[in-house]
């Protein structure tokens, strides 16, 4: 029982993370295109559900980081090299440590 509480916990904590992360990116592209808080958008980049534009734009978000596309790949893959070069690097460390 102890194990379930523990990973419940895991899975929301992992799940808020998910929530600030697409709140960054949706206030970020918000900025950038000058996207006013009303809900103009929403038929247009939400799913039936959302009320504004702030909050179909996070849907979209959602669903474009869920179905990543080839420009997205080639985009994001340097960054994925660093991060896997710097977390193989710590293993090399602890292994002559």
């Amino acid at each position: 029982m102890k194990q379930a509480v523990i990973e419940s916990i895991e899975r929301i904590a992992k799940e808020r993370h998910y929530q600030r992360i697409i709140r960054r990116l949706v206030d970020a592209l918000m900025l950038s295109f000058g996207i006013p808080d009303n809900n103009d958008l929403v038929d247009f980049l939400g799913h039936g559900h959302e009320k504004t534009n702030r909050d179909a734009l996070a849907s979209w978000v959602s669903i474009a980081l869920q179905n990543p596309d080839y420009e997205m790949a080639v985009t994001v893959l340097p960054h994925l090299v660093r991060r896997l070069e710097r977390k193989l690097s710590e293993l090399e460390y602890s292994e002559f440590a």
